[in-house]
């Protein structure tokens, strides 16, 4: 008899135990996203199995009054603590599910914090009141003992907000379908109907994890679904993945409208003096000049789309090494200089007393510093550009402060800001009518990005202003000094050398590519060997002594790599080769010479950096040519302008 009774005391929970635990295992078996909401759920699971049991252990004690009492008003205090901590987990877990949509992750991570600060403080004080309440143990029918008091009191309060709360989530929750939210209204307003019957009839049964096991179940195939976020994830994967895709496609045709105008000038210019009967050597210099220009501003768009494309693709990576600020100033000069109107003056003043020598990522920082210097000779007419250099101590870290200042046409904030938008993923935006300035400023300041730096924007009587302050590390503190002071314009590392009796043999599969850098080496009055692929470099290597290889990258059958790694295995005694390659992008250098080159060249290829590998492998190891070569006298643009082929 008393088992009976025991049993029809708790049959519903029976039930329920049953019913969880068959949830659990399908629960833990299914594929799940990460996320807090589904931890949360799943701690709901199992502790709503642990207080099912902890309710046997209290209903069996209950009938063995008085004789085990003690041991009665243990177990029922647990057990109250128990069912209140899943309410209030519960309660945390509705209310998290409506955080969803929140689109700010910090934000979104701090509102879950203080809900669940919040929840735990609650839960502390309502703890604290059941343990110090006493329970009241009543036997109403003569046959079934319950108990009662304060606890029981607060788990039936909350158990009706639990109710109130889920319905409001589920009204509010726009993810949330009308075929999904039926089953839960249908669930709640059964939970609410037992409730009250429970409350006025008084039936002993204990009836509360019944009805959240109840609530779980219906939440496992709604709000839980796993395979219901699934479609609304690629549901919406695919939404994004349109409009993205829409404005790339707009993005390439605005590309393409930049990409053209610099090309129309290179086949005009090309087509006239191609079609011209009587070449004048002003007409050919005019018209040379508007090809370089052109071919300068092409470039610089297609490095641009370059530098994006590796960023958004996460292959870009901050490479440091220590780099002179002197040498920084003179790639800034000459680079721009080459780009100035006509009608404005470029000036770069460096304070004197700052250090000479900093560890960072020399490319990087060029590169913020001269996109932002090209924006802002797109926004001047005429006028000036000053590019101020300095260094300050903030927050106990050297930060190198740069300050370009254009008079002339003065940008507006909302043109600044329209210009500065994010562009990590290429297209989301809704404005997409990039130029080759705009994109060269939204590659500024996402590698002001990754080396931790800002860029900021403003105007002042008349002038825009961009500030770029980027923490570098200090290496040598000796003072800059004035860094134009001991320039000479005719400085040899500028000028073309008469390299005779030099022998150089040029690899490229590209017969185009090898008569390029062969008008290039004519310069320098060098003996000049080709070959069109690797085996007949290994071959021209076996039968001539050369004193230097330029060997290109990306060939057929056999690349460039491969063909130096099978010279190096035959022994043989190899002058220096430098690696011509159009893979132009930062750590392109380290990379080629860990695979054993000398140095490395970038198509397309400029006087500037093919005079730099010529004097350090021709002239500095040799001091005695390096006194006697006197430089060659030829027509071409002065030390401060890269001319570039």
């Amino acid at each position: 008899m008393v088992l009976n009774r025991l049993f029809f005391s708790v049959s519903f929970s029976v039930c329920a135990l049953i019913f969880i635990i068959h949830i659990f295992i399908m629960y833990i078996s299914k594929k799940k996203f990460k996320n807090v909401e589904n931890s949360i759920f799943k701690y709901l699971l199992v502790g709503n199995a642990v207080t099912i049991i902890v309710e046997f252990a209290s209903v069996l004690t209950l009938y063995n009054l008085p004789r085990l009492e003690g041991l009665a008003n243990f177990i029922c205090k647990l057990y109250e603590a128990l069912i209140c901590l899943w309410q209030f987990l519960f309660i945390f877990y509705i209310l998290i599910l409506n955080t969803r949509e929140m689109t700010n992750i910090e934000e979104r991570k701090k509102v879950r914090n203080s809900m669940l600060i919040g929840l735990s403080i609650l839960y502390g004080i309502c703890l604290i009141v059941m343990l110090i309440s006493p329970i009241k143990y009543y036997d109403y029918t003569k046959s079934l003992y319950v108990f009662n008091g304060v606890g029981t009191t607060i788990i039936q309060v909350l158990g009706i907000l639990s109710l109130i709360l889920t319905l409001i989530a589920v009204t509010l929750n726009k993810k949330i379908t009308k075929k999904q939210k039926l089953p839960n209204y249908i669930c709640l307003t059964l939970l609410f109907i037992l409730m009250i019957v429970h409350a006025i009839l008084r039936i002993e049964i204990n009836l509360e994890n019944f009805m959240f096991s109840l609530l779980l179940i219906t939440l496992y195939f709604t709000l839980e679904n796993q395979d219901n976020m699934i479609l609304e994830e690629l549901e919406t994967s695919k939404k994004a993945a349109d409009v993205a895709n829409a404005a790339q496609t707009e993005f390439l045709a605005n590309m393409s409208h930049e990409i053209r105008t610099p090309m129309n000038s290179i086949l005009g210019f090309t087509e006239s003096l191609l079609n011209e009967k009587e070449l004048k050597e002003d007409i050919v210099k005019k018209d040379m000049a508007g090809i370089h220009d052109a071919a300068v501003t092409l470039l610089t768009l297609i490095n641009n789309i370059l530098d994006i494309s590796r960023i958004e693709s996460g292959r870009e990576k901050i490479v440091e090494k220590s780099y002179e600020m002197k040498d920084l100033i003179y790639e800034i000069n000459s680079s721009i200089l080459a780009r100035m109107p006509k009608d404005v003056t470029f000036q770069i003043k460096a304070n004197e007393t700052m250090p000479k020598q900093y560890q960072g990522d020399y490319a990087k920082v060029n590169k913020v510093i001269q996109n932002v210097i090209i924006n802002a000779i797109c926004c001047t007419t005429f006028g000036s550009i000053e590019l101020k250099i300095d260094r300050v101590q903030e927050n106990d870290m050297n930060q190198l402060i740069f300050t370009v200042r254009n008079s002339g046409n003065v940008m507006t904030i909302e043109e600044f800001n329209k210009n500065f938008n994010d562009f990590v993923h290429l297209g989301v935006k809704d404005d997409n009518e990039v130029s080759s300035a705009k994109l060269g400023l939204m590659v500024a300041k996402q590698y002001a990005k990754m080396m931790n730096g800002v860029i900021s924007f403003q105007t002042e009587g008349g002038n825009t202003i961009y500030t770029i302050k980027l923490p570098e590390q200090v290496t040598n503190e000796e003072a800059l000094g004035d860094v134009f002071k001991d320039v000479a314009k005719d400085s040899p590392e500028h000028k073309l050398f008469d390299l005779s009796g030099k022998k150089v043999l040029v690899v490229d599969d590209n017969k185009v590519n090898i008569r390029l850098a062969c008008r290039l080496l004519e310069g320098y009055k060098v003996e000049i060997d080709t070959a069109e692929s690797g085996n007949e470099c290994i071959e021209k290597v076996k039968e001539n002594t050369y004193d230097m290889i330029f060997l290109d990258h990306m060939m057929p059958e056999m690349d460039g790599i491969a063909t130096l790694k099978l010279l190096k295995s035959y022994g043989y005694h190899l002058p220096p080769v430098i690696a011509l390659t159009a893979n132009f992008y930062t750590g392109a250098k380290e990379e080629y010479l860990e695979q054993g080159f000398n140095d490395y060249l970038a198509k397309p290829i400029s006087y500037k950096e093919l005079n730099k590998i010529m004097y350090e492998f021709f002239i500095t190891e040799d001091k005695d040519i390096k006194q006697e070569q006197a430089p060659i006298q030829q027509e071409k643009p002065s030390s401060d302008v890269e001319e570039v082929i």
